[in-house]
């Protein structure tokens, strides 16, 4: 196995998926009204699906790795707890930004097969997520108040305010 490094795998997630496709291209949204169906979105879906569960077996394998070769990035630069808060916090505001602009715009018509991907890419979102934050000790602490508006509000509208308890605890108490 290539050694990887928990800084490249949390940047390497949105640079190799079609999140960025969901979210924008060339400053307007992809997924309008008129494709937001489930055959436009369930390759999208699949191929971030692919990678996300790519980063979470890299994740795992990252488990039996001294914390210090964990924090350090391909160049050498040891990483603090802020530092991975912070590239965690941009790949979730990504993903659910992505997945916030799909609701804006899926017909109620579609919610029915569109809803269950999109709760499909956020479930493996959180088991990334829980799994960084099991390895690198103090990072929920440091998550919790860059936690935005977005993330709680995708959670509210797609039920996922329990898979996400973990994060998003300060806005459901």
């Amino acid at each position: 196995m290539k050694k990887r490094y928990l800084d490249t795998l949390v940047i390497d997630v949105p640079d190799s998926t079609s999140i960025t496709i969901l979210e924008t291209q060339r400053g307007s949204y992809y997924i309008t009204a008129e494709n937001c169906t489930v055959e436009v979105l369930t390759p999208i879906v699949n191929d971030i699906k692919h990678v996300l569960n790519d980063a979470i077996t890299d994740v795992n394998a990252l488990v039996k790795v001294a914390l210090t070769t964990v924090l350090t990035t391909v160049d050498g630069v040891a990483l603090t707890v802020a530092d991975v808060a912070q590239l965690v916090i941009s790949l979730l505001n990504l993903v659910f930004g992505a997945v916030a602009a799909v609701l804006k715009v899926v017909s109620s018509l579609e919610t029915n097969v569109i809803f269950p991907l999109l709760c499909d890419i956020l479930g493996l979102v959180a088991t990334l997520v829980q799994l960084i934050c099991d390895l690198v000790s103090g990072l929920l602490a440091e998550l919790l108040p860059l936690v935005g508006e977005v993330i709680i509000t995708v959670c509210g509208a797609l039920n996922l305010t329990t898979t996400y308890t973990f994060l998003i605890v300060k806005a459901i108490v």
